[in-house]
């Protein structure tokens, strides 16, 4: 800054102070004043152009946000210079010189100040759960699904789920899953075990079976009860636990369902082949309608019946069993039985 005679000493009183004036001082937390640092000034020689007087200072300034959320919270100022020029006013050729005069001026002045400088600032809850809860953040964030279960919250209210719960059955399955599940794999995201058999939706579909069918092989009996197994008697008095599987309706070919293995306590991996009752008898008719058949005999005749018992399973019949014969009413005088086969009659 020139002065009247380039000396350094006519200088000190001269410098440049920047600073911020702000827009809305309610949101002010310390006056902007007390927020600029001193201004630090120094001679720099710049070569050709002699020495230079140099002035920097600080400026910040520190708002007071609001407690709540809030989205584009507006902060809005102005940055100004007040500067101090300092000189002399010399006439005859510089001969005459009056004392130095200081002239402080602040640019821009008001009236040129324009539009302020605005930041935007969003402003943030204390947690993740108050930033996506609208009833924490003003409504100002919306979080379509606040469990994120990949199920909109729209779709939950719609289907009695639980907007906060990412599994409202607790059934180790995520609403979003069960809700977009079809076909074998669907399920109900309101009822851990769809379809009542006695395993959750998830242990279902770990298994391979379906949440939807209660009895995926058609045995007879629920997916649950099989793999909940049944006790069974051995010989020497020992009881043991047997579990069959819910996707074959027989795994020992046997003849005999899983649901008639477990009513009868026999093991679903053994085969279990009773023995076979066949009964013959004559005179044998069918009645003209064809509506009947059986022995048809007048009174006083003979009615001659065949009775063969064949054992086809692994265990022979005890020799302690009998065979009962009950005739019907009309019949009596039973006569000429003859026993024959591979084991002697008692």
């Amino acid at each position: 800054m020139p002065t009247s005679d380039g000396g350094k000493g006519d200088l000190n009183d001269a410098g440049l102070r920047g600073f911020y004036a702000i827009a809305g001082a309610d949101r002010l937390l310390a006056p902007a004043a007390a927020m600029e640092g001193p201004s630090q000034c120094a001679y720099v020689n710049s070569g050709r152009r002699g020495w230079e007087w140099h002035c920097t200072n600080s400026m910040q300034v520190e708002y007071q946000l609001p407690a709540r959320p809030v989205r584009d919270y507006a902060l809005q100022f102005y940055m100004k210079s007040e500067i101090g020029i300092v000189y002399e006013e010399c006439g005859l050729f510089g001969s005459v010189c009056g004392s130095n005069k200081v002239d402080y001026r602040t640019l821009p002045k008001d009236k040129d100040l324009g539009d302020p400088v605005t930041v935007y600032l969003d402003v943030l809850p204390t947690s993740a759960a108050q930033l996506w809860d609208p009833a924490q953040n003003d409504n100002l964030i919306a979080n379509p699904d606040l469990d994120g279960d990949g199920l909109p919250n729209v779709e939950e209210t719609a289907l009695g789920t639980d907007v906060r719960n990412p599994d409202s059955d607790g059934d180790g399955l995520s609403d979003g899953f069960e809700a977009r599940q079809s076909g074998r794999n669907a399920s109900s995201p309101v009822r851990a075990d769809s379809d009542a058999d006695g395993l959750d939706d998830y242990d279902e579909i770990r298994r391979g079976l379906s949440p939807g069918n209660p009895d995926g092989d058609a045995d007879g009996l629920n997916d649950g009860a099989e793999i909940a197994g049944w006790d069974v008697n051995l010989p020497g008095a020992l009881r043991v636990r047997v579990f069959s599987n819910p996707t074959l309706s027989g795994a020992d070919g046997d003849a005999l369902s899983d649901a008639q293995e477990r009513a009868t306590a026999q093991s679903p991996y053994a085969i279990n082949a009773g023995p076979v009752l066949a009964v013959d008898a004559a005179p044998f008719a069918v009645s003209p309608d064809g509506s009947r058949f059986g022995a048809f005999v007048r009174p006083s005749q003979t009615v001659t019946t065949a009775f063969a018992l064949v054992n086809p399973g692994p265990v022979a019949i005890s020799n302690n069993a009998a065979l009962a014969i009950c005739l019907p009413q009309p019949l009596s005088g039973a006569d000429g039985v003859t026993l024959t086969g591979d084991r002697a009659p008692i």
